[in-house]
C-alpha cells in the first residue's frame, strides 16, 4: 500500500451522518500510516468544533498535495445519486462507500455502482440490499463506529431551561419522513399529560425553527390533539460539537421510531454516552442494537 495514495472523497467537513462517518473512516486510515489526501464536499451544515488535533489533521490532509509519483486509489464516500461516473476514471482502484436503508436500492444506481471496483457499506443490511438487487461488483461490510472517548457518560450534561428535574426524552434526526416523526410525537402525547414531570428534547439539523415548529403543530392538529400537551423543547441549526455530545447525557432515554436507517450513527453516540434507547426493532442498527442493550420498537406505520 505504501505505493499507493489514497484520495478519500467525502463531506468530512460536514455536521451530518455522512460527515461523522466520513471524519472517522479518513482519519483511521491516516493513523494506520497510509498516505491519505482528502478531496472534500459539503450539503452546506458545517460542523462546528474547538481547535483539536482530528480537525487540524483533516484540514492538512485536505491542503496536503497529491503525489504524482504515486498510483491512486479513490474512495469516494457519497450517495451513487451524486456521483459522476467521469469523475472516477483516472484512477488506478475506484471504491465507493455507501449507505441505505432498505432491502432494496434504487434501479439507477446500479449502473453507477458497477463503474467501481468494489463497494463497502456499514451494515449487513446494505451488503444483502446490494447482492438481491444486482450489484456485480464485490461488496464489503465496514461498518461505521463511534469515538468512545469523545461520546462517554462521564461527558457534562447540555444545560437547558425547562429540563431540571424532569425524565428527559431525546431525540436527534433530521426531521424528514423516514424518521417517523409523527410517531414519535403521537406515542409521546398519548403517554404523557402536560402535568407529567417529563420532557422530549428534538434535535434536528434544519436551520429553520419555525418550520420545524409549524410542522410539528400541523401533526399535532392531525392527530387530534389539543394546545396543551406535554412539554416539547426542539433544536434546530448546528451546534458546537461539546455541546451535541452534552444532549446524550442530558437524556434519560434516547428514542426514535425511524422507518428506516442504514446505521443510525446518534443510536451509537447515545449508547457510547450510556444513555438508553427506545428504537424500531429493523434497519441497520440491529447489527449492535439488542434486546439486551435496548428498548425495541416491533411495529412502526
Amino acid at each position: 500500500m505504501l505505493d499507493y495514495q489514497i484520495v478519500w472523497r467525502g463531506p468530512v467537513m460536514d455536521a451530518t451522518g455522512y460527515g461523522t462517518a466520513s471524519r472517522g473512516y479518513a482519519l483511521a486510515l491516516d493513523r494506520l500510516g497510509l498516505d491519505v489526501k482528502i478531496e472534500t464536499y459539503t450539503w452546506n451544515r458545517p460542523y462546528q468544533e474547538a481547535e483539536s488535533n482530528d480537525k487540524q489533521r483533516l484540514e492538512q490532509l485536505i491542503s496536503k498535495n497529491y503525489d504524482e509519483s504515486k498510483k491512486k486509489i479513490l474512495i469516494y464516500h457519497a450517495p451513487p445519486s451524486i456521483v459522476h461516473t467521469d469523475e472516477v476514471v483516472d484512477f488506478e482502484h475506484r471504491i465507493l462507500n455507501t449507505v441505505w436503508e432498505t432491502e432494496k436500492l434504487p434501479s439507477y444506481w446500479l449502473p453507477i455502482i458497477d463503474k467501481f471496483d468494489a463497494v463497502c457499506v456499514p451494515c449487513s443490511l446494505n451488503v444483502r440490499a446490494m447482492k438481491n438487487s444486482g450489484v456485480q461488483i464485490p461488496v464489503f461490510l465496514a461498518p461505521h463506529g463511534v469515538d468512545s472517548q469523545r461520546f462517554s457518560p462521564e461527558n457534562k450534561k447540555l444545560t437547558l431551561r425547562g429540563t431540571e428535574g424532569k425524565f428527559v426524552f431525546v431525540s436527534v434526526f433530521d426531521f424528514q419522513q423516514r424518521k417517523n416523526p409523527e410517531t414519535l410525537l403521537e406515542a409521546y402525547w398519548k403517554e404523557f399529560k402536560p402535568s407529567d414531570q417529563v420532557v422530549l428534547v428534538i434535535k434536528t439539523y434544519s436551520d429553520n425553527q419555525s418550520e420545524i415548529l409549524e410542522k410539528i403543530n400541523n401533526y399535532k392538529k392531525k392527530l387530534g390533539f389539543g394546545d396543551e400537551t406535554a412539554p416539547l423543547y426542539v433544536m434546530t441549526g448546528t451546534i458546537e460539537e461539546s455541546q451535541y455530545r452534552g444532549i446524550f447525557n442530558l437524556g434519560n432515554a434516547f428514542v426514535l421510531p425511524t422507518r428506516g436507517e442504514g446505521v443510525g450513527i446518534p443510536f451509537m453516540e447515545a449508547l457510547s454516552s450510556g444513555t438508553p434507547l427506545i428504537v424500531t426493532g429493523w434497519g441497520g442498527q440491529m447489527d449492535y442494537v439488542n434486546e439486551i442493550n435496548s428498548f425495541l420498537v416491533t411495529s412502526v406505520a
